[in-house]
């Protein structure tokens, strides 16, 4: 079943235009942009003071270093910070990973993208262990994380 929205504006690639609407398929994607009329009896739902936009693009992420927000920024005593002392932080990060952490944390910094408008992501992770997958480790994770988030 599609579903229609229709805001104020719509941005069509060179300007914001009235009267479009936007047809979502059930997975929520979506399935038709234009101007002609639904079906008879289709419901459009009307967005209000609203204009759409396409989503963001975050084309760099390193979304498991959503586990260091606050942790980067802490210094003992004294000491000033500086790459070297955030790096040190992170790879304490990078330690404790595992899969259900990076799952989790991944997770988190998708979904927090999303509802900034960011809906496409180049997710870049150097987080290696030993084994047959060593180059795709986590991977799989990464990638669930990113569909439970949308």
């Amino acid at each position: 079943m599609i579903r229609y929205l229709e805001a104020d504006l719509t941005w069509t690639g060179e300007r914001f235009d009235p009267g479009v609407r936007i047809g979502i398929d059930g997975d929520g994607r979506i399935a038709s942009v234009g101007r002609e009329a639904p079906l008879p009896n289709t419901r459009i739902e009307r967005l209000e003071g609203s204009a759409l936009l396409p989503g963001f693009v975050n084309v760099h992420s390193h979304a498991f270093q959503r586990g260091l927000r606050g942790r980067g920024e802490t210094f003992p005593a004294g000491a000033a910070g500086s790459f070297w002392t955030w790096r040190e932080a992170m790879y304490g990060l990078v330690e404790t990973m595992t899969r259900d952490r990076i799952l989790e944390l991944s997770f988190q910094a998708f979904r927090e993208m999303r509802a900034a408008g960011i809906t496409t992501v180049g997710e870049f992770h150097y987080l290696h262990h030993s084994g047959p997958r060593a180059n795709f480790a986590f991977d799989d994770e990464i990638f669930a994380a990113a569909q439970s988030a949308g």
